[in-house]
């Protein structure tokens, strides 16, 4: 397998998700992938496109626990 061959369980691994994340987002079109030899492999280029489209999020909510609720506010 070449550098540039990644499987769908390497992109999990590597991403810090589950594989069915992976195949979900195959799935959505939001990473491309080809074949060889029989076997699935994800596009480089489309996963890191698709990462660097994605939010971070420390929470879920896209800020730390509790700064929403005390910015901007006086007193505390």
């Amino acid at each position: 397998m070449s550098e540039q061959e990644m499987t769908v369980q390497m992109v999990a691994e590597k991403c810090g998700v589950s594989r069915m994340t992976v195949y979900n987002w195959i799935k959505a079109g939001k990473v491309k992938t080809y074949g060889v030899r029989g076997a699935t492999r994800v596009d480089p280029s489309s996963l890191e496109k698709h990462l660097a489209n994605k939010p971070v999020t420390r929470d879920g909510g896209g800020h730390t626990s509790g700064s929403r609720h005390t910015e901007g506010v006086t007193g505390l």
